[in-house]
């Protein structure tokens, strides 16, 4: 319904927004290797009791 009452606004966030979603997801997955590759405190560590 938005389309209808002004296409060339909608059309505009519409395609802003696709065009905008590369580089976010792109920033987001950065973060998260970011995020993923700290190690864990001494008291968090998970502890290995297999003796082999």
């Amino acid at each position: 319904m938005l389309l209808a009452a002004w296409p060339q606004v909608m059309l505009f966030v519409i395609f802003a927004g696709y065009a905008l979603l590369g580089p976010a997801e792109r920033l987001v997955g950065l973060f998260s290797k970011v995020a993923g590759k700290r190690p864990l405190p001494k008291t968090e560590q998970p502890v290995n009791d297999s003796k082999v």
